[in-house]
């Protein structure tokens, strides 16, 4: 970093002759591609302030057209700029604009700085973009399916900071396998601090992001942005792995259910406040080894989707729905923890938003939960001693508490200690299973034990 301060002192013209005998080769490589031929570009040789003090956005626009020159022909129409790197070198840089590598490029990184938004900061832009939102329209629908129009693309060890004036931190558009991480950090946004938007088979992986700094104590509270938004259908086979999220009113929108969440921590705005963790928008995907800290799981329809191996901190899943008589199909919690902290926000595991009608092909079993929630769930198991007595009725057991759909379950199974010839009726229209015998004779004391389902088996498997 000093290396470049120093040489920022000196005229472009005389930076480019002082690296040629002076080579600065990037701390961080590409891909793992580690040769003196690996083509770095400074943004500092094109007039960039690494101290922050001075708008350093032509001079980014210079040396990113540097960096479009060295492309060559590629398949798809996407010219390979041979792994380029724009490499800023830890310097701190101010922009009035976003930093922006249009569509039609690929193989190409950005690394080690830090991006500022500027007092006069184009506010709906990007701070950094990877191509735009429609892509290369005309050459995409020249190519049929193929939807990228940016690829390979990796985004290292960056710090963005929009200055409380960008809509958005890092946009990456209609772009296939790209890398957002390690060590990149996005903050001080007012919409959306990462997007991943198109295409996929991309990461974002090992970083953290906040709508405000980390400092920001009750403002906090004020959190309207959303954090990771991986909304667009489009967006597929993508990962978001190994990530804290500190505040913003959502933590994580994803779309495509061929994605998947995995160590992420959502640490943003709590439920009782109206904050989301993570919103899994279309019903599918799934979520793994998370940590959701105050702020809820959200479902919309859900219809194959998995949580599992989750410490859900005082919060819980919310399934929800804005159609009428909704089916749930193919959900799947399991293994996850439930922890009140000692009881100090007691909750419900799971909360129903809208109209539901049927479930099949779900699995809720395993998970550990603490005592002072309220633990519910499509599959129930009870155990109840009955005194001795004489009738046709012998006991009643009720799973009302402990089924999370209003209606009777589908499945049951029962068994009895200490009775011969008994039977096992479900009441009509009710969560109740009563103990009978056919003659109204005298009976002993015993013991009775009900497995009970809401939802239908239509895999053979189950």
């Amino acid at each position: 970093k000093r290396a470049e301060t120093l040489l920022a002192q000196f005229p472009p013209q005389k930076r480019v002759q002082i690296r040629k005998l002076v080579p600065m080769q990037p701390l961080f490589m590409h891909r793992g591609d580690n040769t003196a031929n690996t083509p770095v570009i400074y943004p500092t040789d094109f007039g960039a302030d690494p101290t922050g003090q001075k708008d350093s956005s032509d001079a980014f626009d210079a040396a990113i057209q540097a960096a479009l020159a060295r492309g060559t022909p590629g398949s798809d129409n996407i010219s390979d700029l041979g792994g380029a790197i724009l490499d800023l070198a830890g310097g701190k840089y101010l922009v009035s604009r976003g930093v922006v590598f249009p569509p039609g490029y690929g193989n190409f990184g950005i690394q080690s700085g830090t991006l500022v938004a500027a007092r006069n900061f184009t506010v709906n832009d990007c701070v950094l973009r990877i191509g735009n939102q429609n892509g290369m329209e005309a050459e995409l629908k020249a190519y049929g399916k193929i939807k990228a129009a940016n690829r390979d693309v990796s985004i290292e060890h960056v710090t963005v900071d929009g200055f409380y004036l960008a809509h958005r931190g890092i946009c990456v558009y209609k772009t296939l396998y790209a890398n957002v991480g390690p060590a990149v950090l996005v903050y001080n946004f007012t919409k959306i601090g990462y997007t991943l938007g198109g295409s996929g088979g991309s990461i974002i992986h090992n970083s953290w992001g906040g709508e405000f700094g980390y400092n920001a104590g009750k403002q906090r509270d004020l959190a309207q942005a959303t954090v990771i938004d991986m909304s667009s259908d489009g967006e597929h086979d993508s990962f978001l792995q190994d990530l804290v999220i500190y505040s913003g009113r959502v933590g994580v929108i994803v779309g495509n259910g061929a994605n998947e969440v995995t160590g992420v921590h959502t640490w943003n705005l709590a439920a009782e406040k109206g904050g989301i963790g993570i919103h899994f928008k279309s019903g599918k995907g799934r979520l793994v080894n998370g940590y959701l800290d105050y702020c809820p799981l959200v479902v919309s329809d859900p219809s194959g989707f998995t949580v599992t191996n989750t410490l859900f901190l005082c919060s819980n899943i919310v399934l929800q729905t804005s159609q009428r008589n909704t089916w749930v199909k193919g959900l799947v919690v399991s293994n996850n923890w439930f922890n009140s902290e000692g009881g100090k926000h007691p909750n419900t595991t799971i909360v129903l938003d809208g109209d539901f009608g049927n479930v099949t092909d779900t699995s809720m079993d395993s998970n550990s939960i603490d005592r002072w929630y309220t633990a519910v769930s499509t599959h129930a198991v009870k155990t109840q001693q009955f005194p001795a007595g004489s009738g046709h009725l012998i006991d009643k057991m009720d799973f009302t508490s402990a089924l999370l759909f209003p209606w009777k379950p589908v499945r049951v199974q029962c068994s009895v200690l200490g009775l011969e010839g008994a039977s096992f009726v479900p009441v009509p229209q009710s969560q109740v299973i009563e103990l009978r015998q056919s003659t109204a004779q005298g009976f002993g004391a015993g013991q009775w034990t009900c497995e009970v389902d809401q939802s239908h088996a239509t895999h053979a498997a189950q």
